[in-house]
Order: structure tokens, then sequence, then C-alpha cells
């Protein structure tokens, strides 16, 4: 149902595009994992590197590249009078490689949705995520390998 209002926002307002990449990138066991405890030890492996995987082969392909959690959508009110792309900068601007949205009162960044400009900084900014998968400490997989590059 999410992916249907994404496509029927895209059409409505005809500036943007979903792209699905519906396969993993690595086996199973190539992706980061944690093991959590409890009862019993069971192992989570970060399968939402997949996100940034579709992200990176897709960053050549349009200006700017949206990642989208699987749990965000367009509220009714923003639906049919706001488009996003109306929201980006003006190419003629000093851009930004990434827009996104923080939590200051938890001390957070936010990766549920996110733009990155197609480009050698977009594609240097995820080369460092990527070059973070698999430090231990992240307890979140990809969100809080995403708040540390971005600090950095």
């Amino acid at each position: 149902a999410v992916l249907d209002m994404w496509r029927c926002y895209c059409k409505h307002h005809g500036d943007c595009e979903v792209v699905i990449e519906p396969d993993d990138f690595l086996k199973t066991e190539e992706y980061p994992s944690q093991y959590l405890g409890g009862p019993t030890w069971t192992r989570r492996y970060g399968k939402s590197w997949n996100r940034w995987y579709a992200l990176r082969r897709h960053l050549d392909s349009f200006e700017w590249v949206m990642s989208v959690d699987p749990d965000q959508f367009m509220s009714r009110p923003c639906f049919g009078n706001v488009s996003l792309s109306s929201l980006l900068p003006d190419r003629k601007e000093s851009m930004p490689i990434t827009i996104f949205r923080d939590f200051p009162a938890i001390h957070t960044l936010n990766s549920a949705a996110v733009f990155l400009r197609g480009g050698e900084a977009a594609r240097l900014f995820l080369d460092l995520m990527f070059e973070k998968t698999h430090y231990s400490g992240h307890l979140d997989f990809d969100q809080s390998v995403w708040d540390v590059t971005v600090l950095e």
C-alpha cells in the first residue's frame, strides 16, 4: 500500500519516479550482524543496508535520489499540495549533497527519508558510509553509520 501511495504521488506531481530494488545486494552472511540477548541468542542481519546499495546504484541516473524507509509516506495535506522536488535547491545555487531531517530533542540525525544529489561528492559520502559497514558498536546498523558519516 505504501508503494502504491508513492507511485500515485509521483504520477500526480509528474516529477519523480519510484525505483524498487527487491533483491538483496549481498549474501545474508555478508551483511553486518549483531547478536541479541534474551532467553536465546538470535543473530540479526543488517539488511537495511540494501537501501544504500540501491541508492548508490541509481545515483548517476537522476539529479537527486531519495531513499525512504518503508514506513514513510506522504500525509494527506502534503500529498496533493507539496511536490518534494520543489523543495530542492535550484542548480544555480550552491547546493548541498544531502538533505535530511534531524531531531535535536533526542540528539540524533534521521535517515528515514534522505535526498542525495548525484555526483562525486555524494559518491564519496556513500563510500564513507560503506567503509563503516562492519564497525562494531553501531546499534542501528545503517542509521548509526549515517549519523557518524554526517558528523564527519
